[in-house]
C-alpha cells in the first residue's frame, strides 16, 4: 500500500468511526446546596454530550409545581425558570429563590446531526435543618455549681444523621463537641449549637439551652435583686407565700424546680397583691420568676 492509499484509508477511518460511535449525554452529577446565597453552579458534564456527529442541539427540561417568586401564587416551576440558558451544553443556576427545597430533577435532551437522541437527568437539593422548638426549658443553677445537658436533641435535616456538633460560647464547658456534657458558667448565659449533616452542610446556630445562674452573695431572701418595690414574705415558706407590689401591677408568676421544670404558672395575674399556698411543693430551694409592667425579675425561694 502507497502512502498516499494509506493516509486515505487512516483518515477514511477516523471519519467512519467518528460519524457511528455512540452518542453519549452527560447532565453531570447531582448538586446539593447547603446555604443561601450560594456560588455559581453550572449544570451538566465535561463534555455534556460526546460520540455522534457535531453538532449538538441541547435542551434542558423539567419542571415542578410551587409557590412563585415574587408573586406568591402557586404555578408550575420550569427549568427556564431557574437556568440561565435551556439550550446551553453547561447553563448556570440563576434563580436560585426558584429551587424547592425537596428533590427536583431536570433533563438534558442531546441530538446530534444525524437525528439520534440521548437523554441524561440530574437532581438539585437544598440541605435544609430544622428545629423542634427550644432544646429544653431554662435552667437555674446557682454560682459554682455545674448541671449536664440532657434530654432529646431538637435539631433535624433533610439529610441524616447529624455528624458533628458543637457548642457556642465554650465558656463553661467541659467540652464543646458533647452533647451530653456538662457546663459550669460563671454567669447567666445562652448557648448555641451548630452541626453537620451526611451531606457536609452545616446549619446556623440555634439558640440550644440558657443557664441562669444566681451569685448567692449577692441576692437577698427578702425581695427580688434589690428592687424593693416587690416583696416576698415569708421567706423560707412553708404553708403559703405573698408577693406584693408598691408600684405597679404583677402579671406573670412562675416557679421552678432546680432542673428547670416548671411547677406552678400564672400568666395573668393582674393584680399588686399574690398569695400562693406552697403545701404541695416538694422542700427545697425554687426560683420564682415574676413579670410586672416595667419588668421581669427572678428570686430563689426556700419552702420548709
Amino acid at each position: 500500500m502507497t502512502m498516499k492509499k494509506l493516509m486515505l484509508f487512516l483518515i477514511f477511518k477516523v471519519i467512519f468511526l467518528h460519524a457511528y460511535s455512540q452518542l453519549i449525554v452527560n447532565a453531570g452529577n447531582d448538586i446539593i446546596v447547603c446555604s443561601f446565597p450560594v456560588e455559581e453552579y453550572v449544570l451538566g458534564g465535561f463534555p455534556s454530550a460526546s460520540g455522534g456527529v457535531e453538532p449538538y442541539t441541547y435542551t434542558w427540561s423539567g419542571k415542578h409545581f410551587a409557590f412563585k417568586y415574587p408573586t406568591g401564587n402557586p404555578s408550575w416551576i420550569y427549568a427556564s425558570d431557574i437556568l440561565d440558558d435551556t439550550t446551553k451544553s453547561n447553563p448556570v443556576i440563576t434563580e436560585w429563590r426558584n429551587v424547592p427545597d425537596e428533590w427536583t430533577t431536570y433533563y438534558l435532551k442531546v441530538e446530534d446531526a444525524e437525528g439520534n437522541i440521548q437523554v441524561d437527568s440530574v437532581s438539585i437539593i437544598a440541605s435544609v435543618f430544622m428545629t423542634g422548638g427550644p432544646y429544653m426549658s431554662p435552667v437555674t443553677i446557682y454560682k459554682g455549681d455545674s448541671v449536664q445537658f440532657f434530654g432529646n436533641i431538637s435539631l433535624f435535616s433533610n439529610f441524616e444523621p447529624l455528624t458533628e456538633y458543637k457548642f457556642s460560647p465554650a465558656h463553661g464547658l467541659s467540652d464543646s463537641v458533647d452533647i451530653y456534657g456538662w457546663a459550669k458558667p460563671d454567669t447567666s448565659i445562652t448557648y448555641y449549637l451548630e452541626a453537620v449533616n451526611s451531606a457536609g452542610c452545616r446549619s446556623g446556630k440555634i439558640e440550644y439551652w440558657h443557664i441562669e445562674v444566681i451569685d448567692t452573695t449577692t441576692v437577698s431572701n427578702a425581695i427580688f435583686k434589690n428592687q424593693k418595690d416587690i416583696e416576698i414574705f415569708p421567706n423560707p415558706a412553708k404553708d403559703k407565700i405573698t408577693l406584693y407590689s408598691q408600684s405597679s401591677r404583677i402579671l406573670k408568676l412562675e416557679i421552678y424546680d432546680l432542673t428547670g421544670t416548671c411547677v406552678y404558672q400564672n400568666l395573668n395575674v393582674g393584680s399588686n397583691r399574690v398569695e400562693l399556698k406552697t403545701d404541695k411543693l416538694s422542700k427545697g430551694m425554687y426560683i420564682l420568676k415574676v413579670r410586672d409592667e416595667r419588668k421581669k425579675i427572678s428570686q430563689k425561694m426556700v419552702i420548709q
